[in-house]
Formats: C-alpha cells, structure tokens, sequence
C-alpha cells in the first residue's frame, strides 16, 4: 500500500470514493450533487492546517483521510475528521494499515496524538478500538 498526501489532481476520484462509501449503510449519507462533497473536499486542502491522506494499491484509490493539526496541552494532535476505506475493501485490514502509517507520518510531523469521533452504535468504533483508540472519559460532542 502506498500512502500518499491527498492532491488537487486526487478530488474528483476521492469525492467518488467518499459518496460511495458514506451513502451506504451504516451512514446512509444523502448528498445533492457531486459537486458539494468535491467542495467539501477541496476545503480540507485550503489551509496548511489540514493534513490529507490517501491509500492506493496498484494504483487504485483504496483510502481516505481527512484531517487536521490541533493543538492540546501535550502538544499538537491530529484529529480524523473523515476516514474510509472503499467499501468492498473493508475487514481486509487494509484500514488498520492505513492508519498506521498515517499514525507513523504525523509522528514524523511532530505530533503526538491521535484523536477522533464516531458513532458509538457503528462497526467503526469497533474497528477504531481495535487500533488501539479507546473512550475518552465522559466526553461528549455538542453541537448546536
């Protein structure tokens, strides 16, 4: 697998992974165009906050992470906005690997931690638990 940062020339491949990953079950995400999510994507390109990620094998866009530096006490964190695996490569382990070497380069970057959120009921806090995340007290995300 070759993990590579995210590029303009990735967008329209890497929309096309995401709406076929996240409008399907579990997430059943419902989007109006195309062209929504390719903007949804370009602004996690548009600042050098964000640090983008994708998985290929023998050229085919198998992964994705959307991502960004935050700071903490401890240091910086990266903090996994948005992360799938094609669908039909899920359960293969190919997302535990991409997540070490996404883990393996922000360590290299300066960053210390790892942090995300996903739904509790969902196969991917199980997959997320696997790879060694684990609930953080009794956080909770608000949103209003």
């Amino acid at each position: 697998m070759i993990v590579r940062y995210l590029e303009n020339m990735d967008v329209k491949k890497v929309t096309e992974l995401y709406i076929s990953v996240f409008s399907q079950e579990p997430w059943n995400d419902e989007y109006e165009s195309i062209e929504e999510v390719e903007k949804f994507i370009q602004n996690f390109m548009a600042s050098d906050t964000y640090i983008n990620f994708i998985a290929e094998e023998e050229g085919e866009l198998v992964g994705l992470c959307l991502g960004l530096k935050k700071p903490w006490i401890k240091g910086i964190e990266y903090y996994i906005d948005e992360f799938c695996i094609k669908s039909e490569r899920q359960g293969t382990g190919i997302g535990s690997e991409f997540l070490a070497k996404i883990e393996n380069e922000i360590s290299l970057l300066g960053m210390n931690g790892l942090i995300l959120n996903t739904e509790a009921s969902f196969s991917s806090a199980d997959f997320y638990r696997k790879n060694g995340f684990h609930k953080l007290s009794d956080l909770i995300v608000l949103g209003k």
